[in-house]
């Protein structure tokens, strides 16, 4: 299941806990920093999404890679 985050990160876990089925989070509206993108996706993770699905933040971006780096060392922990 996709879905976005309902408020803080740190308050996913319970949609989480509440689904069934893994749940990837989706990226939302536009931030303004990529600091802001990558700390979404470390809550989100940090509370339980099994991953991220973030579009316009990433296309966005003046370098998408680097925060696509950004973003896979956030959510695998690497």
């Amino acid at each position: 299941m996709k879905t976005v985050c309902p408020g803080p990160p740190d308050e996913f876990g319970a949609v989480v806990d509440a689904c069934p089925a893994p749940v990837v989070a989706l990226g939302g509206p536009k931030m303004t920093s990529e600091d802001d993108v990558v700390a979404l996706a470390r809550g989100v993770v940090a509370a339980g999404a099994a991953g991220i699905a973030f579009g316009r933040n990433v296309w966005g971006s003046p370098d998408p890679t680097a925060l696509v780096t950004r973003l896979r060392e956030a959510v695998h922990r690497i």
